[in-house]
C-alpha cells in the first residue's frame, strides 16, 4: 500500500512526520483519557498511549513511504546469537557513565511509581511488559527506524543524524532533570542501529535496560525503600572506566564499519568489473 510519493524529499517527509505525530499525539490523548476515564487504570494508560502515539507515528510513516511491508522490512531481520551478546555487554558497560548523569526526579519517579503493582509477582510482570517491553519495540522503530534514519539522509552525516534523533527520544520523555543521561542513551542506540543495521539488537538494549530499572523500584516499593539515591552510592572510577569503554567500543565498531563497507564496495567493484568485461567479449 503506497499512499504517497516514495521518492519525496526529505525536508518533505520531515514536515509530514511532524504533522503526523501532532495529529496521532492529539488522537492518543483523546483515546487515553476516555480509558483512564473508564477503568482508572494508569498502566492500561500508558501501555494504550505509547502503542497509539509512537505505534502509529511510526506505521503511518511506513505507509507513506517505505515499498516493504512495514514488519517485514523492520524486524524480520533476527539478531544472532553474538549480537544479542553484543548489546548485553554493551548495557553493563554504559550503565555507570548513564547512571552518573542521572539525577534523582522524585515527581517523576513517583508518577512511575504509582503505575506499579507492587504487591504481586503479576504487577511486576505487567510494569515489565508496559514499560519494559513495549517502550522499547515501539519507540526503536519509530525513534531509530524513522527519526534517525530520516535525519541521517537530511544531514549526510551519520553523527548529526544520530545526534538530533537521541535528543528528540530525551526531550519527548519529558524529564528534563535526565536529559543527558537519556540522550547518552540515545546517542549509543543509534550507534548500535548505524552499526549494525539489525533493530532487535536496539530492543534488546532498551528492554534490558528498561526491565533493570522496573524490577529495581518494584523491589524498593515493596520494602518501602524511597528515599535511595543510586547514583551517590556510584564510584566516579566506575563512571569514567564506563566511558572509556563506551569510546573504545566506538572506536572499534567505525574501524569494523568501515572495512566492512570497504570490503562490499570493492566486491560490488569487482562484479561490476566482471560483467562489463563479459559485456565487451
Amino acid at each position: 500500500m503506497i499512499l504517497h510519493n516514495t521518492k519525496e524529499k526529505d525536508w518533505i517527509k520531515l514536515l509530514i512526520l511532524i504533522a503526523l505525530s501532532v495529529g496521532i499525539m492529539i488522537i492518543s490523548v483523546i483515546i487515553g483519557s476516555a480509558i483512564f476515564f473508564l477503568t482508572k487504570n494508569t498502566l492500561l494508560l500508558q501501555a494504550i498511549s505509547s502503542i497509539i502515539m509512537f505505534g502509529g507515528i511510526a506505521y503511518c510513516y511506513y505507509l507513506l513511504y517505505e515499498k516493504q511491508d512495514f514488519l517485514k522490512h523492520t524486524f524480520a531481520h533476527l539478531p544472532k546469537l553474538k549480537d544479542i551478546i553484543s548489546a548485553i555487554i554493551i548495557l553493563v558497560v554504559s550503565i555507570p557513565a548513564i547512571g552518573f548523569i542521572s539525577s534523582n526526579d522524585e515527581s517523576y519517579n513517583d508518577i512511575i511509581a504509582k503505575m506499579i503493582d507492587y504487591h504481586t509477582l503479576l504487577g511486576l510482570f505487567e510494569a515489565i511488559i508496559v514499560m519494559a517491553l513495549i517502550p522499547a519495540i515501539i519507540e526503536e522503530w519509530l525513534f531509530r527506524g524513522v527519526v534517525q534514519r530520516l535525519f541521517i539522509r537530511m544531514a549526510k552525516n551519520y553523527v548529526i543524524g544520530i545526534i538530533m534523533a537521541a535528543a528528540i527520544f530525551s526531550l519527548i520523555h519529558f524529564d528534563m532533570s535526565n536529559f543527558f543521561s537519556r540522550f547518552l542513551m540515545g546517542a549509543i542506540l543509534g550507534l548500535i542501529y548505524y552499526y549494525s543495521g539489525n533493530i532487535w539488537n536496539n530492543i534488546i538494549f532498551h528492554f534490558l535496560n528498561n526491565t533493570m530499572a522496573v524490577i529495581t523500584m518494584w523491589i524498593d516499593l515493596r520494602n518501602e525503600i524511597t528515599d535511595i539515591d543510586y547514583i551517590d552510592t556510584l564510584p566516579v572510577y566506575l563512571a569514567i572506566i564506563s566511558f572509556v569503554l563506551i569510546v573504545l567500543w566506538i572506536v572499534y565498531s567505525e574501524r569494523v564499519y568501515r572495512l566492512s563497507k570497504k570490503e562490499i564496495d570493492n566486491t560490488d567493484e569487482q562484479k561490476k568489473s566482471f560483467v562489463e568485461e563479459n559485456e565487451y567479449n
